[in-house]
């Protein structure tokens, strides 16, 4: 059977078997068909479009603004309440959202997270503080609690449906990218076809064919040149057909059914797929998670950093972000954005990345424009050793000198900067980019209130300043459950033979002793 009468006979048929002939047979019933419309229906009851469209997010396109501050002191941390809830068309914001939380009650450390706010379905926030309560340990460091918390999710309960859902929405906007390239190149095709062969009717089927063939195939290369070291090394593409092909079609059908009576069509579509959850190159839908604190031996602050980008074959999909590991004779102090980083970067820098990439394809291109006009006027600049790239080069080390100095000022006042006034910094640098949001024309999507928190060795981890969706006046019961909170853990944490000291020791009995 081939791969369309599959497709369209497999949503009234669950149980149909397919077969698709990749670098080997293989057969399997379409169990992850009826997960992947199982799936389908549940976004559909919650206004999500995950097959039709962009799903439902919140967070995406790191819309939002965070930073961390570090020195030997402390670490602070910094977030803005803005998140964009989006179906792909339309753009809601809300400025409640929770971004920055207490990791561990045993060490001072914090987590911090931007982008995407759910992870298999389940909001991040619910996931952090179920770690918080079930698996919170001595930590040696942030990287051994950020795979603490890798391994949890990972064993976190969820459904084939849950893998599906993200794995849905990553490839749905590649297919239709793939189709609307298809659909602006095809007439060129043909055109270019009927002036090489004139007289004869172009074959515009077979044109069509070839055409989208090689634009998957350019799309797989793109992926497959950029693996993420690691990731799925044990799985093959058959194995990825065998798990997930049938949602692989089953969203092709949205924008690419036409091709799908061709195996070639199907196969590829397949191939590019599992390049895709392979590649270093996350969606828009990846979430970050930043970690801060103090382990267990720590004399100074860290920070290790991450984005993960679902979950397959049960492994989830991550990659490093930044690490920053404060030391005496290393690095003394770090100020580390995130997301929305442009307005922390003049602050650094005087300039930030686009308008230095302005700045220096401006100079190559007057540059080139120069030398072109030498030649064109007659000049041998072979024997003037005159050359464009020389000129941008010498700008490119320029900007990167200004640049490290301009950094390492601000950093050797950050590096003695007292708690207090590390926090005002952080505060800061969140207010001046959404000031800049405000005063622009783009889209509010920094803003609301800003959450400050401090983590110390001593202290551990405190909030400077925190908004909550309730009054704390109408709720004062709120801070007597947190006060029984701390006194159980901290009963919790004291060694029991500690309670035994006060405990008076057995009396002899009484008798006559020789």
């Amino acid at each position: 059977m081939d791969a369309a009468r599959w497709a369209e006979q497999s949503t009234r048929q669950p149980e149909v078997a397919v077969s698709v002939s990749l670098s080997k047979e293989f057969t399997k019933k379409t169990a992850v068909q009826g997960e992947a419309e199982r799936t389908l229906t549940h976004r559909r009851r919650n206004s999500a479009r995950r097959l039709l469209g962009k799903p439902l997010r919140q967070g995406h396109n790191k819309m939002t603004a965070e930073i961390a501050l570090l020195n030997r002191r402390a670490l602070a941390f910094a977030a803005d309440s803005a998140v964009t809830i989006s179906d792909g068309k339309n753009d809601k914001i809300y400025n409640s959202a929770e971004k920055i939380f207490q990791l561990s009650y045993k060490v001072p450390m914090g987590l911090m997270m931007y982008n995407t706010m759910e992870f298999v379905g389940v909001p991040i926030d619910v996931l952090i503080r179920r770690f918080r309560t079930e698996k919170d340990c001595v930590y040696d460091s942030c990287e051994h609690a950020c795979f603490e918390f890798l391994r949890f999710i990972a064993s976190f309960k969820r459904s084939d449906a849950d893998e599906i859902s993200h794995l849905i929405s990553i490839i749905s906007e590649e297919f239709k990218e793939i189709d609307s390239e298809h659909q602006e190149k095809l007439s060129k095709q043909v055109f270019d076809w009927i002036q090489e062969y004139p007289g004869k009717a172009p074959d515009i089927d077979r044109i069509g064919e070839d055409l989208i063939i090689s634009i998957i195939a350019r799309h797989t290369h793109t992926h497959i040149s950029r693996p993420l070291p690691g990731y799925l090394a044990d799985k093959s593409v058959s194995d990825f057909a065998e798990r997930y092909g049938a949602t692989c079609l089953l969203i092709a059908r949205q924008s690419l059914a036409r091709f799908l009576p061709n195996q070639r069509v199907a196969e590829a579509l397949i191939e590019l797929s599992f390049a895709a959850i392979k590649s270093e190159v996350f969606s828009d839908g990846l979430t970050g998670l930043v970690f801060g604190g103090f382990g267990k031996n720590d004399i100074f602050p860290s920070l290790y950093a991450i984005e993960i980008d679902g979950i397959f074959f049960g492994s989830v999909k991550f990659k490093k972000y930044q690490s920053v590991d404060i030391d005496r004779r290393g690095e003394r102090a770090a100020i580390i954005p995130f997301a929305q980083s442009e307005m922390v970067e003049r602050f650094l820098f005087g300039i930030d990345s686009s308008l230095e990439r302005v700045l220096v394809q401006f100079v190559r291109d007057t540059s080139t424009k120069a030398v072109t006009a030498l030649r064109d006027a007659g000049v041998d600049t072979s024997t003037l050793k005159i050359d464009s790239s020389d000129y941008t080069d010498d700008v490119q080390r320029l900007l990167t000198r200004l640049k490290l100095n301009s950094k390492n000022e601000i950093l050797d006042m950050v590096d003695f900067m007292p708690k207090q006034e590390l926090t005002y910094a952080a505060e800061a640098f969140i207010s001046l980019t959404s000031v800049k949001r405000k005063v622009s024309a783009q889209q509010e999507t920094v803003g609301g209130p800003i959450d400050v928190a401090v983590i110390t060795k001593n202290e551990g981890f405190v909030w400077i300043k925190r908004k909550h969706y309730f009054d704390l006046e109408l709720n004062s019961t709120y801070g007597v459950k947190l006060h029984r909170q701390a006194l159980t853990e901290e009963q919790h944490e004291r060694p029991r033979t500690q309670g035994r000291k006060n405990r008076r020791p057995p009396q002899a009995k009484r008798g006559n002793f020789r």
